[in-house]
């Protein structure tokens, strides 16, 4: 089970990879974000995350990406509903945009690009 806190982690880790397409690391979620935790609280909260198989990194050096089950977390807690089996839990990046934005309260989070142009 995934805490409050780290929710808050893995909420801010896929806003930022949705809109950047590049792993993020504890410096860039602690700069971005007002987390209120320490950058070793960070990086503990996203060891967990990795363990529980939420997060993955790229390779050694890099920051973290979502994995498909942390994004089906996230939307299963944003929409209440309970978490879909892998094979249901398609989304579409329009609809998880929407749902970050109404997470955050700014109603839509954008990326900049034209649907047309967004990556799969």
């Amino acid at each position: 089970m995934v805490g409050e806190r780290r929710m808050a982690v893995l909420r801010a880790i896929v806003q930022d990879y949705v809109q950047t397409s590049e792993p993020v690391g504890s410096k860039a979620l602690l700069e971005r974000h007002q987390l209120g935790v320490s950058a070793a609280t960070v990086r503990n909260d996203m060891a967990a995350l990795e363990d529980e198989g939420l997060i993955s990194a790229p390779h050694t050096s890099a920051g973290r990406i979502p994995t498909d089950a942390g994004y089906r977390l996230l939307r299963a807690r944003i929409t209440g509903t309970a978490l879909p089996p892998p094979a249901e839990a398609d989304i579409e990046p329009d609809e998880l945009l929407a749902l970050i934005g109404a997470l955050a309260g700014r109603g839509r989070v954008s990326d900049g690009s034209e649907p047309s142009q967004r990556r799969p």
